[in-house]
């Protein structure tokens, strides 16, 4: 599809494109440079992206470029290729039928870019270049800012781009080479591989529990006003073991507050809203400022799984693969259960050198293998 030429640090690709038809052959286009600058192989990815997300707007947020440089790519691109490729309304994008060919060719010569890309990473003896990784908004600021912290001790010439969104399951594709999911697992396209466990736990505010009382039994629960999230434990029910005796209860509850958004529930219970099923991590602070107490410590619900997603293991970068072993060593080992103290002791900045250290090698589960 197209050749490299090393000894060029603006290298030249050949690219054979159903673009542009003329006399029923099909025409070599040579991709150096379109006229404002821009190499067309950021063009296609551009283009791409706008066929993707559905506007220009949009795909220029997702590339961290103006929606203006978005818009003069993608003219730019059909003006060297001399056809349309998208048609335009103030409603929608739609692809024209060269541009749903010029697409797939697109999709093919910038994976086969990223495996050039990736070949050349497992090459080196060094880990170096961008890492791009997306976690939940909660967890991420609180367990990846000292892992990452120590990561880049050990490892300078590794950038990492770290995104926070809630709704970072599907993310590690296109978007991110890595993702961090917590609870929900990803797609089962990616390669899921679970790492550690969040532990739960009841928490209502002091000046909640003087209004209402504490809960004795989860039976008592479904008497009292719930917090619940959907990432946690959706439906009306919440199922706890208790510590000693290992009884199992299903206990009815009647969310007064839902949400998809775990710190608005946290901060809800934190005000006196009600009782929250809350991960210990994210619980702590409250805890420690004595605006959270400890609900029914006796019972045990399920922690929430903590998996590292990824699209494939095939040419995986060397920077990537060690931000993995990284992250699997640092948050948790794997079935192991993440509390705030054991966080706080596992964030430690190492003071010994990259090549000094022995990172282990925790094997996981992956379970979307």
């Amino acid at each position: 599809m197209f050749s490299l030429s090393a000894a060029r640090v603006d290298y030249e690709f050949v690219i054979l494109l159903c673009a542009a038809r003329r006399d029923g052959c099909l025409e070599l286009l040579r991709v150096t440079r379109l006229e404002n600058g821009m190499d067309r192989l950021k063009a296609l990815e551009i283009f791409k992206s706008v066929v993707d997300k559905g506007s220009f707007v949009k795909a220029a947020e997702a590339l961290d470029i103006s929606s203006s440089v978005a818009t003069r790519a993608v003219q730019d691109l059909e003006s060297a290729l001399g056809v349309r490729l998208l048609q335009r309304t103030t409603r929608r994008i739609t692809l024209t039928a060269v541009g749903h060919e010029v697409l797939r060719r697109s999709a093919e010569l910038l994976q086969q870019y990223r495996d050039i890309e990736a070949m050349s990473s497992l090459s080196v003896s060094e880990a170096a270049g961008t890492v791009r990784l997306v976690a939940p908004v909660s967890y991420g600021r609180q367990m990846l800012g000292p892992a990452l912290a120590s990561f880049r001790v050990m490892y300078p010439k590794v950038s990492v781009d770290l995104r926070m969104t809630d709704d970072c399951a599907d993310a590690a594709d296109d978007e991110a080479d890595l993702a961090l999911c917590v609870g929900r697992g990803p797609r089962l396209s990616l390669i899921a591989r679970r790492i550690g466990a969040a532990p739960l736990g009841l928490y209502a505010a002091p000046s909640y529990l003087a209004r209402r009382g504490a809960p004795r039994h989860p039976s008592d629960l479904h008497e009292h006003d719930c917090l619940t999230c959907d990432g946690i434990r959706p439906g009306q029910s919440w199922e706890f073991r208790h510590a000693a005796t290992q009884e199992l209860h299903a206990a009815p509850v009647r969310g007064v507050l839902s949400s998809n958004s775990i710190e608005t529930v946290t901060s809800a219970a934190m005000h006196g809203a009600g009782v929250a099923l809350l991960p210990e991590l994210l619980a702590h602070d409250g805890v420690e400022q004595a605006r959270l107490q400890p609900v029914l410590p006796g019972w045990q619900a399920e922690p929430l799984s903590i998996y590292l997603a990824y699209s494939s293991r095939q040419h995986q970068p060397l920077r990537v693969r060690k931000l993995i072993e990284h992250l699997l060593e640092a948050v948790a080992a794997p079935g192991a259960a993440m509390s705030p103290r054991l966080i706080q002791k596992r964030f430690v900045i190492p003071r010994a050198s990259a090549e000094s250290r022995q990172p282990a090698c925790c094997g996981g589960e992956p379970s979307n293998e």
